[in-house]
C-alpha cells in the first residue's frame, strides 16, 4: 500500500509531494461575484496579496509563508474564521490528478463524487459522539 501524506514527512513507506512550483493566484470577477483560482503550493500571502488588490479576503491563519494546499487541507483555522468559516468552506471546485494520471475538475455539479471525497467538510460531522449513564 502507498500512502501519500500531507505533511513534513518522516514517514516510511510514504510519499510527500512538493508543491513549491505550483503557486499562482488568479482573481477575476464578474460583476459583484470573484473567483480566486490558486495553485496547490501558493503561500497564504500571496494570496492576500492578490484579494487585497480587489478589495477582498479569505479567511486564512496567521502565517503568511504557509501553502494553501496543507492550510486548506485541515481546514483552514485563523482569526476570521468566527466570521468567515474556514478556508475549506470557501472551495468551490478542485482540479484533481485521479491515479490513471488524468486531471479532472471536482465540484457539486461536476464529479461530485469525487468533490465529496476529496472535501473534507462532510466528514467534519461525522464527530465521535460522547454519552453519560
Amino acid at each position: 500500500m502507498l500512502m501519500i501524506l500531507v505533511g513534513l514527512g518522516g514517514q516510511n513507506g510514504a510519499i510527500s509531494v512538493d508543491m513549491e512550483h505550483f503557486q499562482y493566484a488568479h482573481v477575476d470577477s464578474a460583476g459583484s461575484s470573484y473567483n480566486v483560482r490558486v495553485g496547490g503550493g501558493t503561500r497564504l500571502g500571496r494570496i492576500d496579496e492578490s484579494l487585497q488588490a480587489h478589495q477582498r479576503a479569505v479567511p486564512h491563519g496567521m502565517c503568511p509563508g504557509i501553502g494553501i494546499g496543507g492550510h486548506a487541507t485541515v481546514g483552514g483555522i485563523g482569526p476570521a474564521s468566527r466570521m468567515w468559516g474556514t478556508t475549506l468552506d470557501s472551495v468551490e471546485e478542485m482540479e484533481v490528478v485521479t491515479a490513471n494520471g488524468t486531471i479532472v475538475r471536482a465540484s457539486t455539479k461536476e464529479n461530485p463524487d469525487l468533490f465529496f471525497v476529496c472535501d473534507p467538510r462532510p466528514w467534519r460531522q461525522l464527530k465521535p459522539m460522547l454519552t453519560h449513564d
